[in-house]
This record gives C-alpha cells, structure tokens and sequence, in this order.
C-alpha cells in the first residue's frame, strides 16, 4: 500500500525522447572507421519496439496498476524490459511501476530487484552529457524518494517477517524477501537473523547460501564468504540473483589468484548471467566482459577469443569497439585506436613546435646515462622481454621534483598542457625502450584520456600496434592513440627508442563528466586546482616558479576557445609556448 499510493516521482514530458544515446544506441553515438577518425554511428534496425510504441506501452501498464489489474501491469512491464533498450530514458520509471505491480502479486524480492534497477537507471541517466539541469534535479529526486520507500517498506517486511518467525508461521518465501530487503538498506543483524531462519527451514537454500556470503564478506571474512560463494554458485538461484552469485565469486576468487581459471570462469558466468535478465544492468554486464577480457589477454589467450567476446559486448551495446576495453567507460565521446584527427590540436601543435628542444636535452640526458639511471623499469609487468623504463614528469596530477630539476625545458613545455597537467587518470613520462623488448596486449583503464607519443629518438625497428593497425614512430611527429583499446609494442632493432608520452583529457568530454568520472576525493581536489588555476595549482605542487608556463594550452572542446588567456584563467587556450 505504501508504494501504491506513490505516484511516478518524474513527469513523462520531463524526459526528451532524444535523449543523448550512449555506446551501442542509435543515433549520435560515434564509431571509428579503418583510418583512424571518428564517424558516427548509424540506427541499428534491430527489431526493438519504437519510442511511441514503447510509450503506449508504459501509459497501459500504468493504467491496468491504478486499476489493480497487477497481473496485466506486470505483463506489460516486462514486455517493455524484453523489447526496449537497457538504457531506454524512461526504463525506470517502468521498473518502478512494475515493482509495485510485484508487490501486489507477492513477489518482493524481484520488486526489490525493480525498484534496485529503477534507481541505477535513473543515476546513469543523470551522467548523460548535455543533460539539462532540471532534468538531473528531476532524477535525483526520483531517486532519492524510492530509496526513502525501499528503506520504509523494508522495515515494515522485515518486522511482520520477525513476527511470523517468532509464531513459527514464517515461510522460505517471506524470510528470504525480508533478508534481501534488510540487506538493502545495510541492516546486517536483521540480514543475519532471516537468513539463518531461512537456512533452518531450507540448508541448501541457493539465495540464503549467498545471502551468508555476503554477511561474512561484510564482516570481513574473506575465507569464509568465499566458500560460501562457491557453494552458492553450485545451488539454483533465481535469475536476478545469479548474476550477483557470480560477481561477487569473481571477486573473491580473483582475490586469491587472478590467473586461476575460477577467476576468468566466474567473470565469464557472471556476464552470461546478466545478459539474460530483461533489463540487463549495462554497467554489471560490462564490468563482467572487460574483465574476463582483460584476464584473458593476461593469461596470454588467442587474441582472437578476445575479440569474439568483445564482439558479443559490441552488438548488446556495451562497449563502442572490438577491442576497446576499458575499465571506465565514458559514454557519448568518439573513438578511434589512431586519433589521425589530433594532427591539428594544439597540444600536437603545442609539442611538435617544441620538439628540438625537448628533443636535445633529452638525448643529452641519454647520452649521460642519467634518463636511465633516474627512471624505473615497468611496473606493471607488462614487457615480457627486455627491459622497458619510464621516466615521469607529471603523475596524476603531481609533479616529479627530480624530474623537473633534471628536464627543465621538457618540463616546462609539457606543464604548458592544461589537459595534461589536470590528468588525474595518467601522466606525463619519458619512455625508454631496449632493443627486443616485447609489451604484451593490454589496455589503459580509461577512454576519458587520450595518449600522446612523441617520437624523441626513434630507431628502425620499434613497432606499435593499437587494435588491428600496425604503426611505428616518427621523430618530432606525434602519435595520438586511445590506449583504452587493445595495444601492444615490440622492438626488434639495435638502438634504444626514447618517446615522451602526455596524457591528455579527451576533448570532447564536458565539466561535468570529468568530475564523476573521479572517483578519489583527493585526486578530485588536485584536478580542480590544477585546471580552474593552473600556475597556481602547479606553484602549490612545490614547481619552482621560473618553470611555471605564461600561457596554457587546452584543447577542451567545452572551453570559450575564442580568446587567449594567460596563466590564472580557467579557461585557458593558447598556441605553442615560446621557450
């Protein structure tokens, strides 16, 4: 009764139906091409019901709940969950609906999963960019009242489960809704009690053995959750509870040994498991897939095997590209493995005016054997031969002293980066590379960075290959890739390879994306100094002043770029920095 009586907290004519689309929908969203430069995608013809359709469907299932017809409600709802795309604008507002229409047939538990659903698309909703203001208030507040609801009809589950149990009236059914609810809202003790109520009534209860798991993880016995997640993955779950009996068995079997097959096996699972719930969770479903991605280009598999699983996570609309796989996807922007549309940039510009510069005082610090003593081999593991040293400048956000005293004309003119500089999600660095060194397949953690090679020294021989395409370095040229793909470098010369690499935010991405997509409080605050005041965020870093740059460049594409401003501006925009 208390979720009945609630209206929908979001007006439907609050939402645009052109939403911005995210990797995998339909129009605006952006795709690469052979060589390199970013198009856009467009609309699959995929057989999935049409916006109006889908409307027509949303006011009917409203209309049979306001009528208490909750079967039919219900029927409707998951027709809209089987024929819409995950990320439809208006999905949760019909898990909400549907939520209640469970409550009313008896299901809480997957009317928790519903309302859970609800409030995960509502907040992916709010990180769309070009999202108006009112709409993400709209959105919060939706949020913000459903949990209020969950927290309120959770309670009351759980005290009228509490008193059934008390009287020995108490089924597997209401106990289990009531433990799932009180682990929701972080009620552990009340969690603890159904579930052990449960477990008496049913021992191998699949539902309740994870429930255990989760308690135990809580309490921070990892030994102990994680036998009660292996048994858990051995007992039938309903459906929306497979997926969490898998991620989180991944979790814990990856916490013990990344390599073993139980940690690549349950990632896997728990992407197959996902995949079939009706609306899928994008984000569960692409945290499983890059994943066992990943572990698979660890464990050195086919790259082929690689690709076809990509290929699947292409076509559900969860990664933009075989092959690029990043940990953090930042949506709406375009991509490429090559960035051939960099050469006009000005930070291409900005390095590649500076090159002699930065080219004879690194080569002098080379031949002086100094580059290669002050810098550090991988340490990643990510070269499986040779020998591979990285000397850095800047690291998330945080100058090298030593650096800066060794480099100061490099330093100086990679500091004159404003995207570089706020980079909280990479760096700058000075790469040396051994004649047959091999780095295997791998892939950066993030697409909201773009990673800049300048070709300091380059010798015949040193490859690099960034998705399918096969490239080398050229001198005072920049390579521009996105390292959120598959990429991978070998040097089969005679002369060591010297390249300074800059990561930059990518351009596109506006304010607003950047900060969320900062998870750190402190990595954040460095951020927002280092770009809203860059001298002054670099003079707070300890940079001595006669290395601060006049002038930054930037090439933010949500910057006023129409004036040039010095140092202390914001929004500052410039071209090469004369040295």
């Amino acid at each position: 009764a208390l979720l009945i009586s609630q209206t929908n907290a979001i007006d439907a004519d609050t939402i645009p139906s052109n939403s911005v689309c995210a990797p995998g929908d339909t129009e605006n969203c952006s795709i690469h091409n052979n060589n390199g430069n970013a198009k856009k995608k467009k609309k699959k013809k995929n057989g999935v019901m049409n916006e109006k359709q889908l409307e027509g469907l949303l006011a009917a299932g409203n209309m049979a709940l306001e009528a208490k017809e909750f079967a039919k409600a219900n029927a409707l709802f998951e027709r809209i969950a089987q024929e819409a795309q995950p990320n439809w604008h208006r999905m949760h507002q019909a898990q909400h609906s549907n939520g209640m229409a469970l409550l009313q047939l008896g299901d809480g538990t997957k009317a928790l999963w519903c309302f859970t659903n609800a409030m995960y698309l509502a907040t992916e909703q709010t990180k769309k960019s070009q999202q108006s203001s009112s709409i993400i208030d709209a959105l919060t507040k939706f949020t913000g009242q459903l949990s209020q609801i969950v927290m309120k009809l959770g309670q009351q589950i759980y005290l009228g489960a509490f008193a059934a149990h008390q009287k020995e009236q108490s089924d597997a059914k209401m106990l289990y809704t009531a433990a799932k609810f009180a682990h929701t809202v972080g009620k552990n003790k009340e969690t603890k009690t159904m579930t052990q109520a449960l477990l008496q009534l049913q021992p191998n209860h699949g539902g309740a053995t994870l429930m255990m798991g989760l308690i135990a993880q809580s309490e921070g016995q990892e030994a102990k959750a994680l036998r009660f997640f292996r048994k858990a993955s051995q007992l039938e779950q309903l459906p929306h509870d497979a997926s969490m009996a898998w991620s989180h068995l991944a979790s814990a079997e990856c916490a013990v040994d990344q390599f073993s097959d139980a940690c690549s096996d349950a990632w896997l699972y728990n992407f197959e498991a996902e995949i079939k719930l009706a609306p899928m969770n994008q984000e569960i479903a692409t945290n499983a897939v890059v994943n066992v991605c990943n572990l698979m280009l660890k464990r050195k598999f086919d790259l082929e095997e690689v690709v076809k699983l990509s290929e699947r996570a292409v076509h559900l609309g969860l990664i933009n590209a075989p092959l690029q796989l990043p940990k953090q996807l930042i949506p709406d922007v375009s991509f490429a493995p090559y960035r051939d549309d960099a050469a006009t940039w000005k930070a291409v510009r900005h390095l590649e005016d500076n090159f002699q510069a930065i080219h004879d005082e690194v080569v002098e610090a080379d031949a002086s054997g100094v580059l290669r003593q002050m810098s550090l081999l991988d340490e990643e593991n990510l070269h499986t031969a040779g020998e591979w040293r990285e000397l850095n400048i800047i690291q998330r956000g945080r100058p090298f002293p030593h650096t800066l005293q060794m480099l100061p004309i490099t330093s100086r003119i990679v500091m004159g980066l404003q995207d570089g500089n706020s980079m909280v999600h990479g760096g700058s660095k000075i790469s040396l590379m051994q004649p047959g060194t091999v780095v295997r397949p791998h892939t950066g953690r993030t697409n909201a960075r773009i990673r800049i090679h300048l070709g300091v020294s380059i010798p015949t021989g040193a490859y690099l290959k960034v998705g399918n395409e096969t490239r080398t370095w050229t001198e005072g040229r920049c390579t521009v890739i996105d390292d959120s793909y598959v990429h991978e470098v070998w040097h089969t010369g005679t002369e060591r390879r010297i390249v300074l690499i800059v990561d930059i935010w990518h351009p596109e991405m506006d304010a607003r994306q950047r900060e969320t997509s900062i998870s750190e409080p402190d990595f954040l605050e460095n951020y927002q100094k280092l770009w809203n005041d860059p001298a002054a965020g670099l003079r707070r870093q300890g940079v001595p002043q006669e290395l601060i740059p006049s002038r930054f460049v930037s090439d933010a594409s949500y910057v006023n770029n129409d004036n040039e401003r010095g140092a202390g501006s914001r929004a500052t925009t410039g071209e090469s920095q004369e040295l």
